[in-house]
């Protein structure tokens, strides 16, 4: 099996020749796993990079656990679609919902956790 990261450039480009999508082979690595939280805890203890989604690790970031390391590249962009049958009859409930997800995801390309606020502690 070969094991390859993929990561895609964000923004403009500063020379023609340079391209939006580089793919690397990886070494073998000391710790593989998929969970986000064990990668998350093994990044905030040290143990090296880790390409964990902007909402697994906000928090780090803003408490300074972790840094960024080409904040530039992206390892993948998910997609948010919502499906109503259709636009009469709508319950409520389900527009506030809609409403919420346009107004929190959509029309823009920032990522919501990076630029969220810390939420106030209880």
């Amino acid at each position: 099996m070969r094991r390859e990261l993929t990561l895609f450039r964000d923004g403009p480009l500063e020379n023609t020749d340079a391209t939006h999508v580089v793919r690397m082979p990886t070494p073998h690595a000391v710790l593989s796993t998929g969970h986000i939280d064990i990668l998350l805890a093994a990044a905030v203890a040290g143990l090296g990079i880790a390409g964990l989604p902007s909402f697994a690790s906000a928090q780090a970031l803003r408490e300074g656990r972790l840094e960024r390391v080409l904040p530039q590249w992206r390892g993948s962009r998910l997609f948010l679609y919502a499906a109503i049958p259709s636009r009469k009859h709508v319950p409520a409930r389900t527009r506030a919902f809609v409403d919420f997800l346009v107004q929190a995801f959509g029309g823009t390309d920032a990522d919501p956790w990076l630029t969220a606020q810390p939420r106030p502690e209880i």
